[in-house]
This record gives structure tokens, C-alpha cells and sequence, in this order.
């Protein structure tokens, strides 16, 4: 957990993040968050504005914007959000993946000292020339055309001057604002914020490591190496590091650029089944998939080639979550209602407590409009969209892997149909998911399995004789012992605690009362109106404690 000293050592940071949250309108939600009591003291010293041009846009565009004022982690967190349809809804999706390729551009004077410090040569030994202006700008980096000293035409990826240093402190902000959010607020609770600031801070951490990045081009690579109808960056190792990464340069036209594409004479139907075939590798075979498809990181080369560009996402896929892909895909062929929550149920992406019964009627209104239509006739995407507002008003646990594979087929799904009317995703992945299924009941998985089984079981055998003996010298020596985890006792014992103070606080008021009474009964020491004064002191004590005694059971509804 973030400690409060901590956050406080950020404190202008966390000043211009609420006046920045006041100037887009956002202001409310500081006091719907009981945020405004902690932030008093920053808050005395700002002056809300916000002009009237802000106030007229909708609240998504609000939102965007107030990412992009924010900078770097902020947007980073914009296009997380992006991919998550489980906690926004459309109009915020739509609005925040502007901000995939819209993020300003660093001038090249303070990028220059970046790329000297990091090949640690005079940049004319190594470049002949470099482009100041980026041919992209990203929120953690910028690419800049250069060429090679040997006459190489090269794209070099450079991060933004203090990235981390500037991540980590927001990020360090949002971790403790989260907790502060979870701890008071319901709906902080239910999407679980903590955790999705934590997967947050990961996906980032790893984008920020150009080494890994360097690892997974060259993994790709390799995989694909026989599929010609692809094109991935050749990393110049000797002058790439963990700040910039140095590769050829590859040109084409965006994917979404449907008009050049036809203008070229490619043959599209063509490029939208390598697209699709390529993703549906990554998930049913690679175990690694690229999870940021957006358009500018496909280009179509002249001979039609799909080039894969930027590397900074990658999700994986294990055996255990390609089986469910698998099954789930072939309920959703199949439209099998049952199967699927069955499915999801067992993939602890349902909660067995939550109301089963409504959630398969509501997957019904989605599945029934398809029933007997023919798998090219389904609106796929719509279907995926459909299932995640279930998801979001039941609160289905997506795990973050999974979200990026929806957020690719949905993509997968838009742009193929854009290249080639009758596409369909579900057609792809349909044989891909039965050969799963297939491969999981064979004869020669379920004889894998067992075999595996017998291993396991030998194993237990030959480790019971030294197992018993260990357990048997412990009794022996009275040494075993056992430890009991005791749940939903807290309040109980909060319960008992009060209790024994109120019986305390009785036996005292009694004792007083009790002492007291001697004492006017013995008739001695001074008096006031003819009452032993000790006595008299004790007896509006007595009185006064038992007041308020009475006063705390009463408040606490449990006096009868």
C-alpha cells in the first residue's frame, strides 16, 4: 500500500491533477468520491474555471481531453481504458480511442540528447541524417526517420525524456487515491479499482522496457518466418537499447485506408484473410498475440504485404485459457446458451453467487436474434459488445488477457468487413477452435493425461513411507499441530469487546454507588444541606456515568 507521506512528497502534481479535474467539469465527482475533505487544503488554493466552450462538450470529450491535459500516464490510462468494456461504456470507448494516435509531438532538441546518451557516439558517427519531425508520437515515445551512415533507410523508436520518473509518480498518485476509493466507495469496490490500477502499472512498466520489445519482434519474427505474406522490423542490435530501438524502415498504407488500397489494386479479400489467419495463429497456436491492432500498426506494403509494426502490448495465451477460448467459441457457433455460462462459470469469470437465472435470460436476448442464421449472417462484433454489457452490469471478472483478445477480434472483425463485406470472424476461428476441442478429447491427450496422472500418483506412493513417518514422530512427540483460520468473526468479537466495557463501566458505577452509600450512611465527614458532601459527589457521579451508559445502548438500538 502507498504510504500517505508519500503521496504528500507529489503534492503539486496532485494540485494541478484536481484543478486540471475542475477545469474540465469534473469537479463533482471529487465530492461524490469524498475526495473534497483530503484535498481541502489543495483545493483552498484553487480557483475552478472553466470555460464555456468546455462546459458545452459531452462528458466522453470532457474525459479525453482532460486525459490529454493530463499527459503521458494519463493517456496511457485513456487507451487501457479503451480496451476495457467492462467498465465503460461505448461513447467513452469510442471517444477514448482517439487517443491512439493524437498524442503531441516532443521538439527534436530535447529528444537529440536521448539517442547521444544512449549509443554513446557523436550521432553523426552513426546517422547520416535524421528527421526532427516524428513520423509518429506516442504517449511514452516518438519515431523519427533517420538513415544509416552505410546508407540504410531506418525508423528509430526513442523514449520521451524522464518517462519513468514521470510514470511512476503518477502512477504512485493513482495507487493511492485507489485505495482511498475502495475503501469508501461502492462502486470503487465492485470494478475493482486497486486491481485495475495495479494491471495498469504493469501493461506500462512493460511498455517501458524496449528490451523486452526487442525480444518479442524477433520472437514474432522467427515464429512467421515461412508465412510470406508478412513483414516484421529488423532490429539493428548494436545500436539498440533499453531507450531507443534502431530498425529498418518499412512503408505501406494504413489498413484502414480502404480508398488507397483499392487504388493500388490489391486484392483485399486476400489481405483480410492473411490479417485474420495471422491473429487467429497468435492466440490457437503461438500462446503470445499482439494485443495493440490498431491501424497504424498495420500497413499494407505495395505487393500486399501486411507489415506489423510496434510491439509495446503483447497478451499471452496458456493451455488453460485456450481451452476455454476454444469452447467458448464453439458455444458461440453453436449458440449454446448453457455451455457458454457453464463455461464461464468454470473459468471464474462468473461468480457462482451471482443470479445465474437472469444472466442466461439476458444472454438469451442476444442469442435468439441469431438463432438459425448463418454463422456468415452474424453480427459478431455486436455479439461480443452485447456479452460485455452483461459483463459490466453483473460484473463479470475478465481477466485483462482476455479483454485483449476480445478487443482484437472485435478490431479483426471491423476491419475485415471494411476490406471484404462478407467477412466473418467467427468463420476464421471456427476451425482453429474445434481442432482445440478436438486435440483436448483425443485418444492420445486423454492417454497424455493419464499417464501424467499415473506419474503423480507414483510420486505420492513413493513419498507416503517418509510422509507417515514424519506425521507419526510428531504425534509421538506431541509436536503436530493445527492451525484454524477463523472467518467473519471480526464483528462478533467487536460485539464482545463492547460488551465487557459496558459490564466494566457497570461494575464501577455500582461500586461508586455502593461507596457512596456507606458513607451517607456512616454520616460522617463535611456535609453540604446535611448530606456527607463524599457521599453526595459520588451518588451525581453514579448518575452522570449511567446517563451515559444508557445514552450508547440506546444509540446502539440494542436497549431491549
Amino acid at each position: 500500500m502507498i504510504s500517505f507521506q508519500k503521496a504528500l512528497g507529489n503534492v503539486k502534481r496532485i494540485r494541478y491533477i484536481t484543478k486540471t479535474f475542475l477545469k474540465y467539469g469534473f469537479g463533482p465527482l471529487i465530492y461524490e468520491l469524498n475526495l473534497a475533505p483530503l484535498l481541502s487544503a489543495i483545493m483552498r488554493f484553487i480557483t475552478p474555471k472553466q470555460n464555456k466552450e468546455i462546459s458545452t462538450l459531452p462528458p466522453a470529450v470532457r474525459f479525453r481531453k482532460l486525459l490529454e491535459d493530463l499527459g503521458t500516464t494519463f493517456i496511457k490510462v485513456g487507451q487501457f481504458l479503451a480496451s476495457r468494456p467492462d467498465i465503460l461504456n461505448e461513447e467513452f470507448i469510442t471517444e477514448l480511442k482517439k487517443l491512439q494516435d493524437s498524442v503531441p509531438y516532443l521538439p527534436f532538441d530535447q529528444i537529440k540528447p536521448i539517442i547521444e546518451d544512449s549509443i554513446k557516439k557523436p550521432i553523426e558517427t552513426i546517422f547520416l541524417e535524421i528527421d526532427p519531425t516524428p513520423i509518429a508520437s506516442a504517449s511514452i515515445a516518438q519515431v523519427h526517420r533517420a538513415v544509416l551512415i552505410d546508407g540504410r533507410d531506418v525508423a528509430i523508436k526513442i523514449k520521451r525524456p524522464n518517462i519513468k520518473e514521470i510514470i511512476n509518480q503518477d502512477i504512485t498518485i493513482m495507487h493511492f487515491f485507489s485505495n482511498i476509493a475502495e475503501k469508501y466507495i461502492q462502486e470503487a469496490r465492485q470494478i475493482q479499482l486497486k486491481k485495475i490500477v495495479d494491471e495498469l502499472s504493469e501493461q506500462i512498466t512493460k511498455e517501458l522496457n524496449f528490451e523486452l520489445e526487442i525480444f518479442y519482434i524477433k520472437k514474432f519474427k522467427d515464429f512467421f518466418k515461412d508465412n510470406y505474406h508478412l513483414l516484421f522490423p529488423d532490429v539493428i542490435e548494436e545500436y539498440s537499447n533499453n531507450e531507443i530501438i534502431v530498425m529498418n524502415m518499412i512503408t505501406g498504407t494504413r489498413i484502414d485506408n480502404i480508398e488507397v488500397l483499392r487504388q493500388k489494386n490489391l486484392n483485399l479479400k486476400e489481405i483480410a484473410k492473411n490479417g485474420v489467419n495471422f491473429y487467429m495463429k497468435q492466440v490457437f497456436e503461438f500462446g503470445f498475440f499482439h494485443a495493440d491492432p490498431h491501424p497504424g500498426n498495420l500497413l499494407i506494403t505495395d505487393d500486399g504485404k501486411i507489415a506489423v509494426l510496434d510491439f509495446g502490448i503483447i497478451g499471452k495465451v496458456d493451455s488453460m485459457l485456450l481451452e476455454h477460448l476454444s469452447s467458448i467459441f464453439v458455444c458461440l457457433i453453436k449458440l449454446d446458451i448453457d455451455g457458454l455460462v457453464s463455461e464461464l462459470i468454470e473459468f471464474k469469470i462468473i461468480n457462482e453467487e451471482s443470479d445465474i437465472r437472469k444472466i442466461k435470460l439476458d444472454l438469451m436476448d442476444i442469442i435468439m436474434p441469431v438463432y438459425g442464421k448463418n454463422i456468415g449472417d452474424i453480427d459478431s462484433v455486436k455479439m461480443f459488445h452485447d456479452i460485455i454489457k452483461i459483463g459490466r452490469k453483473y460484473r463479470f471478472n475478465f481477466p485483462v488477457d482476455y479483454l485483449y483478445i476480445i478487443k482484437t477480434f472485435a478490431f479483426l472483425e471491423s476491419i475485415g468487413k471494411s476490406l471484404d463485406p462478407e467477412f466473418n470472424v467467427l468463420n476464421f476461428a471456427k476451425p482453429y477452435a474445434k481442432k482445440i476441442i478436438k486435440n483436448k478429447y483425443s485418444y492420445r491427450a486423454i492417454l497424455k493425461k493419464k499417464i501424467k496422472n499415473l506419474g503423480e500418483y507414483n510420486s505420492i506412493i513413493e513419498s507416503f513411507p517418509g510422509d507417515y513417518r514424519r506425521i507419526v514422530n510428531k504425534i509421538i512427540q506431541d509436536k503436530i499441530t493445527f492451525n484454524f483460520v477463523h472467518r467473519g468473526l471480526e464483528k462478533f468479537s467487536s460485539q464482545i469487546d463492547k460488551s465487557t466495557n459496558r459490564l466494566s463501566f457497570s461494575i464501577v458505577i455500582a461500586g461508586i454507588l455502593l461507596g457512596s452509600s456507606i458513607i451517607v450512611h456512616s454520616n460522617i465527614g463535611p456535609k453540604l444541606f446535611g448530606i456527607p458532601f463524599l457521599g453526595l459527589i459520588g451518588f451525581v457521579i453514579s448518575v452522570f456515568f449511567a446517563i451515559g451508559l444508557l445514552i450508547g445502548i440506546i444509540r446502539s438500538g440494542k436497549l431491549w
